[in-house]
């Protein structure tokens, strides 16, 4: 278990370097919510429940980042889902 949280800097780069490691995936991170690479921009997409659609999605963006998914596991341990069958350049 860590005790301290990672900076959003590190956070982009490996949630960035993992997504683009691993094309046509997003990275899980905690309930329906996925870490996605939207062109060269990373975002973040709440899945529906069956995991077909997404209902809502937003940018990556320092001024609100609080470790709440403990990103430093994430990345040590990441869980992929499939995002092919989902349009992300479309508007939730």
């Amino acid at each position: 278990m860590t005790d301290k949280s990672i900076s959003f800097k590190e956070m982009f780069f490996g949630y960035t370097k993992l997504l683009r490691d691993n094309p046509g995936m997003g990275l899980k991170l905690d309930g329906n919510d996925i870490a996605v690479l939207v062109g060269d921009e990373l975002c973040y997409v709440t899945l529906n429940e069956d995991g077909s659609d997404f209902s809502d999605m937003g940018c990556a963006d320092p001024r609100g980042w609080e470790d709440s998914e403990d990103a430093a596991k994430i990345i040590a341990n990441p869980v992929f889902v499939s995002v092919s069958h989902l349009d992300l350049n479309r508007d939730a």
